[in-house]
């Protein structure tokens, strides 16, 4: 509900604070007064592109700012909550800046936000009714929406549970899709790897056995060298030549100091040493023996430790550097093969699955479409009816369902239907103000005042599906007048029990059925033109309805203003009193 309106600088109005409550609110006064200038600064509030000519002429700049009541609209909370910009959970102040030399701004809440949000929220507030606003209702999906809603939980429960399973069919067919098409790259990737597990495995490698490779690789090409060193060492420790070999020698320095140590125990340590090192001379020379019988020429088996070597480096160039690296790539691998084997069986699955989501898809389609069409032959009566109130007895309504057939399209009431995310039927309102005119959508009815009458006949009979809760009307009284006035006044009136309804008007027939009349008058001061709003009470109010008669200034005409209040009075106890 809109709580209050604050305009700075705008057009015509230098400073304006509005205040508006529950029920009917009429805005009146002559033609040129400036109820337009309300109307674009509502609809800017509500997210329109802000126009250049709305700053007040002289200022820099121009401030608009409302106030709405957020309590019973948990959407609007949840989609301000979620950009991080409800800060009451009962009231949404909105702010729009305009500026001549800077970009304009929007505010939610005091927090800086793209036009976008606003426009987002702005629906889920207030909806603004003109005789151009017929694409309101001219668009299917909106129109879908409305008599779902008007069908009441049964169906918007059916509703869901089909919107659920397309889109868990969707979903399935999209990944059947995404399978398929991926089939031959799996395919190509499964024998790549199987390929690489094939030349990996081949190899028989063992982690680290590069090393010893290189080691025994390396010995088998320098064996001359390392025996020739080998066979020198031997022979200077254990065999001798010319002088006698270094065991030898210091055995007989052991021997020698063995003795001396009896005369002086301080040699014994002395003995030791040598004694240690003869015995060390003595088992290196024996290892040097060892190694030089095992120490031999092999071609061969050198070409072979080079062949190795030679595979190890070229697989470490594919998977990886040295074997253990190319060990953990051919586990990788063998893992990635092993899913892939297993996609393969999911394709059938799959397609099961979707099987099963389509016949789901069907039955729920069926039972949605049934309830539509009970839901669309009430509201044909109801809007019928209100029609009727509004001097369109004549006129009439019909809901039309219409199904799309597709070869590729599911079974359903024995026929192939094209499926879509809110069910199989398209919904069009299709209306004929005057017999023999034919039945034609909405957005083909030419008069302004058939217009009208019709969209507020639509809101009237859907205002209990429709959670809006302000309703602005911009002249829905045009091209009325007499009984057809006073009856679009007490639909009005009606519709102001249930919601919020903002009605510019030129007809006092409905003006005296409003619970709070605004005048907007123009003036002229100094020289500057200003328009300023007034709430009337009282004789101030008689006096505008005297106005809005179309009469001389007098008694009569004041007497007959008298009577519409009167009666309008009358009306509103009539509807508040409680039902015998």
């Amino acid at each position: 509900m809109l709580l209050e309106l604050h305009l700075r600088n705008v057009a015509l109005i230098e400073r304006l604070d509005l205040a508006f409550g529950r029920g009917l609110s009429a805005l009146t006064g002559e033609t040129g007064a400036g109820k337009s200038i309300l109307i674009d600064s509502i609809t800017t509030l509500l997210g329109e592109r802000a126009q250049a000519d709305l700053i007040r002429e002289g200022s820099e700049q121009a401030l608009l700012e409302a106030a709405f009541d957020l309590s019973g609209r948990p959407e609007a909370r949840a989609l301000l909550a979620e950009e991080g910009l409800l800060e009451d959970d009962e009231v949404l102040v909105v702010r729009r800046d305009l500026s001549r030399r800077t970009a304009n701004r929007c505010r939610l809440n005091g927090h800086l936000a793209p036009l976008a949000t606003l426009q987002r929220v702005a629906p889920l507030l207030v909806e603004l009714q003109t005789q151009n606003s017929h694409h309101f209702l001219a668009s299917p999906a909106r129109q879908l929406d409305l008599l779902d809603q008007f069908g009441g939980g049964e169906l918007l429960a059916a509703r869901r549970a089909y919107e659920d399973l397309y889109a868990r069919w969707s979903e399935a067919v999209r990944r059947l899709e995404a399978l398929r098409a991926s089939e031959r790259e799996r395919a190509r990737e499964a024998e790549m790897l199987a390929f690489q597990i094939q030349e990996i495995e081949g190899a028989s490698l063992e982690a680290g056995e590069e090393e010893a490779l290189e080691e025994e690789r390396r010995r088998l090409a320098h064996a001359e060298q390392l025996r020739t060193a080998a066979q020198l060492a031997y022979s200077l420790l254990y065999e001798g030549g010319e002088q006698a070999a270094a065991s030898d020698q210091l055995a007989t320095a052991a021997r020698e100091l063995g003795q001396a140590a009896q005369t002086d125990p301080s040699l014994k340590e002395s003995l030791g040493m040598v004694e240690s090192a003869a015995a060390q001379a003595t088992e290196a020379a024996h290892g040097l023996r060892a190694y030089l019988e095992s120490l031999r020429a092999d071609p061969q088996r050198l070409d072979e430790l080079e062949s190795r070597l030679h595979l190890v480096r070229t697989l470490s160039r594919k998977y990886g550097d040295g074997s253990a690296e190319i060990l953990a790539y051919g586990a990788r691998a063998r893992r990635r093969l092993e899913e892939l084997e297993r996609e393969e069986g999911s394709s059938a699955a799959l397609e099961e699955e979707i099987a099963a989501l389509r016949r789901q898809v069907a039955g729920a389609g069926e039972a949605l479409g049934e309830l539509r069409r009970q839901a669309a032959r009430r509201l044909e009566e109801r809007i019928t009816g209100e029609l009727s109130q509004l001097a369109m007895d004549r006129c009439r309504f019909q809901v039309d369902l219409s199904l799309e057939e597709a070869a590729d399209g599911v079974e359903a009431a024995g026929r192939r239907l094209h499926p879509f995310p809110h069910g199989f039927e398209r919904v069009l309102f299709l209306i004929e103000p005057n017999p023999g005119e034919g039945l034609r959508p909405l957005s083909r009815i030419a008069s302004g005042g058939e217009l009208s009458r019709i969209l507020l006949g639509l809101k009237s009979a859907l205002a209990e599906a429709d959670a809006t809760p302000t309703l602005i009307f911009d002249e829905a009284d045009a091209g009325i007048g007499g009984r057809t006035a006073q009856a679009v006044g007490h639909r009005l009136e009606r519709l102001a029990r249930a919601k919020q309804v903002l009605c510019v008007t030129h007809l006092p027939q409905i003006a005296s059925l409003a619970d709070a009349h605004y005048r907007v008058s123009k003036s002229v001061e100094g020289e500057r033109t200003r328009v300023r709003v007034d709430r009337l009470e009282g004789e101030a109010r008689v006096e505008e309805l005297t106005r809005m008669l179309g009469g001389q200034a007098g008694e009569a005409a004041r007497a007959h203003a008298r009577q519409l209040l009167e009666e309008a009075r009358q009306t509103r106890s009539a509807s508040e009193s409680p039902t015998p």
